[in-house]
């Protein structure tokens, strides 16, 4: 899938740069299971306006979570449930999604002129 034009799911905004085109797995992505029938293609985009970034792709993720790849990286489901756990419970300093929740609400924030609850 390539991709000509991408839209914003959050804002709308269409104005994006194409950053990254992948045609294999970069190195160090883990692969869990063959893609069967399918050639890998993966780009990435990143809108002016909000600068934040969007992975197009074709890949079938639906069941991302099971199997293999909660084996290889939690070994099972309550190493899952903990690294979860982890990660909530970091504090704002520590925490790469305090980050981007602050990031979001700020880009909200400045756009629409009322505050979001996020």
């Amino acid at each position: 899938m390539k991709a000509e034009k991408v839209i914003c799911p959050f804002t709308g905004e269409a104005k994006a740069r194409k950053v990254f085109v992948y045609s294999e797995p970069p190195p160090g992505e883990i692969r869990f299971k063959p893609i069967k029938d399918e050639k890998y293609y993966r780009e990435i985009w990143q809108f002016a306006l909000s600068r934040h970034y969007m992975s197009v792709h074709c890949m079938n993720l639906s069941d991302l979570y099971d199997g293999a790849y909660v084996d290889a990286n939690y070994q099972d489901i309550e190493g899952l449930r903990e690294s979860f756990e982890r990660i909530i419970g970091l504090p704002p300093e520590r925490s790469d999604n305090a980050g981007r929740i602050e990031h979001i609400n700020t880009f909200l924030q400045e756009r629409f002129q009322r505050p979001f609850l996020l």
